[in-house]
């Protein structure tokens, strides 16, 4: 049910390259050129699309009597449904986004190398960082919007962007969330840098919590 929108975001890079390049080409000949900020905005815009709609398109249907009702049926614990939907959702899903993702750009870059700049030097390793974020951001945001799904029965996105918003600007005020503690530049380039890890601790505790709140919902789900 959700395979197609996948596809379309996973390969929104071609999309707007396809969409840019014709008008473009349209105007005045020439093909659209994506350098790293463009790219880079175009993966994080997908990676959000892709977290704020999965879980509700997934599963945000079994809080509801009539499409829920099969989903119960299921011959399978409340335990092995929470560990399937876990799997799919922080693990499977974020990492088939990356990699596909990550194959569309690859082949857009050696197929048309002077509309995607630096691609065989600088970008490899910007992009590197670049994805490895990303698949930070859908692995510790999934459950947010997973928990959302399964808890709201309406108007769940908006729900879970106002919790999110909230929680978000509490952990600002008096979470430890400053990671950079020191950076050491050597003409010009990053030779050395320090962090705190106080953000990456809370965030795993945070999520561990969310999660233990998931598996609780789906036992407690009734019609």
């Amino acid at each position: 049910r959700y395979g197609l929108s996948f596809l379309l975001i996973s390969f929104s890079e071609l999309i707007v390259f396809a969409v840019a390049s014709i008008v473009m080409l349209a105007v005045d000949g020439t093909m659209a050129c994506l350098d790293n900020n463009i790219r880079s905005l175009i993966f994080v815009m997908s990676a959000f699309v892709l977290t704020l709609t999965m879980p509700q398109k997934c599963y945000g249907g079994i809080t509801d009597k009539s499409k829920g009702s099969a989903y119960l049926a299921i011959p399978a614990s409340s335990l092995e449904k929470y560990i399937s939907m876990i799997l799919l959702m922080v693990l499977v899903m974020p990492a088939l986004f990356t990699s596909v993702s990550w194959c569309v750009d690859s082949t857009l870059s050696h197929l048309f190398p002077k509309q995607f700049t630096d691609v065989i030097t600088d970008s490899t390793v910007t992009l590197g960082y670049l994805w490895s974020d990303i698949t930070k951001i859908l692995a510790f945001g999934m459950p947010w919007w997973l928990l959302g799904a399964l808890w709201f029965r309406k108007g769940k996105g908006a729900k879970t962007l106002l919790c999110l918003l909230i929680f978000s600007s509490i952990a600002v005020l008096f979470g430890p969330f400053s990671h950079v503690v020191g950076i050491e530049i050597e003409n010009g380039v990053i030779v050395e840098e320090s962090r705190s890890y106080a953000g990456e601790i809370l965030a795993v505790v945070i999520n561990a919590a969310l999660l233990f709140l998931i598996y609780l919902r789906i036992r407690k789900i009734q019609h």
